[in-house]
């Protein structure tokens, strides 16, 4: 399967400003370009999805300096990483699959980021509980359901939320669920069958 990647993993720009690219190629990037450097590997979330996709375009229009961030479900890293390149102060990373993370370390060294993330195997219980600026979560429509109640545990008054791994589907479904624990309607992208939602915590503003 890897070696399978190497052949047709070539770099590629995802978003305004983000150039990927696996570690053997170069990449054509600008000035102003972020270049996020993976091994790709059996891990979610090379960029290629249409969900990772929509989060980092999300992402790309917050002023993440000094943020605290946290990744639920991070695959390969890359939201991660991408956060920490953009100056967050904080950034917290699980995953469930332990040869994810393997990847997800891999990666946040090969990008100059691996003191600046917290990289952990497990499940959002076992994050550290505080008030994170800004949650994504690219997970599927029933873990992100199980979620919607435990997920007011990490935000603060003005914490944004990013929910993705959905279908345009499901998307009306999760939504309420998290309206109905203290989030409200901020932004929406789509691509292809697939959305991703954006949420700010009610108590909040807009900023």
């Amino acid at each position: 399967w890897n070696e399978n990647w190497k052949v047709h993993f070539k770099p590629f720009r995802l978003g305004r400003h983000v150039v990927v690219r696996p570690v053997w190629e170069k990449a054509d990037s600008g000035p102003e370009d972020i270049e996020l450097v993976i091994t790709p590997k059996m891990a979610f979330g090379t960029g290629h999805h249409e969900t990772t996709r929509l989060i980092l375009r999300l992402l790309e229009e917050y002023d993440l300096e000094n943020k605290k961030v946290l990744d639920a479900g991070t695959g390969s890293g890359i939201l991660a990483i991408y956060a920490a390149r953009r100056g967050a102060a904080g950034v917290v990373a699980f995953d469930i699959d332990p040869e994810a993370m393997e990847n997800a370390r891999e990666n946040g060294a090969l990008n100059g980021v691996p003191d600046k993330i917290h990289w952990f195997t497990g499940v959002l219980n076992d994050a550290p509980r505080k008030a994170y600026d800004v949650i994504v979560a690219n997970i599927n429509r029933n873990v992100l359901l199980e979620l919607a109640g435990e997920m007011a545990h990490f935000a603060g008054p003005e914490s944004r939320l990013i929910l993705s791994g959905l279908l345009l589907t499901d998307e009306e479904k999760v939504l309420q669920a998290y309206m109905k624990n203290g989030w409200k309607f901020n932004g929406r992208k789509e691509e292809g069958e697939w959305a991703a939602l954006e949420l700010i915590r009610q108590n909040g503003e807009e900023k």
